[in-house]
């Protein structure tokens, strides 16, 4: 999928950086879920 006209301040990229918590639990939570549901359909 390609976004045209998109424009990004500054502070949106510090922000991405500063940002102190992750996503690992969530990201571990979906690709639980994605095996759980591939092995259930094949």
């Amino acid at each position: 999928m390609v976004t045209v006209g998109t424009v990004l301040r500054p502070s949106d990229g510090r922000a991405a950086v500063d940002v102190t918590w992750s996503n690992g639990q969530t990201e571990e939570r979906v690709t639980r879920l994605k095996l759980i549901k591939q092995q259930m359909y094949g």
